[in-house]
């Protein structure tokens, strides 16, 4: 038995060997020839304009990235910016080094401390303003990108 399969091995190798050479010079060189043409893409007449706003909200997010802020203020109302205004002087004159940012999301005006990539940063400087503004918070925002010195 043993032999009989050694000798169809030796049978079937010869017609694997010519059914390779068969392919390899007629299939390959009909699939692998350069072809010449054109191209045309067909898209939606709409594609551009969005290509564009991506451009152009990438372009506003520049100088920014995911991060976290203290919140310090937090208000709405007739005198609720001008509250906010004196938090913020108010806090610049005690941290003069954090960056204090006014946001107003309607009808809220928020006073946003420091530019912190990591949460725990972020948490070091709570611990030093929660005294002097009790319902001061951690926020994820956009923050600016860190200054290299």
């Amino acid at each position: 038995m043993r032999r009989s399969g050694n000798i169809q091995h030796k049978f079937l190798y010869p017609g694997g060997l010519l059914t390779f050479l068969l392919w390899s010079f007629f299939v390959v060189p009909l699939c692998c020839q350069a072809q010449t043409g054109k191209v045309s893409i067909v898209q939606d007449s709409r594609i551009p304009k969005l290509i564009e706003k991506h451009i152009a909200l990438n372009k506003a997010q520049e100088g920014v990235m995911d991060g976290y802020r203290v919140q310090i203020y937090f208000d709405s109302g007739a005198e609720s910016k001008k509250r906010a205004m004196e938090t913020r002087t108010d806090f610049l004159s005690k941290f003069p080094g954090i960056p204090a940012y006014l946001a107003f999301s309607e009808p809220f005006f928020k006073i946003r401390v420091g530019d912190f990539r990591k949460k725990i940063e972020a948490d070091g400087l709570l611990h030093k303003v929660i005294t002097i503004y009790p319902n001061a918070f951690i926020v994820r925002d956009k923050i600016n990108f860190p200054k290299i010195d």
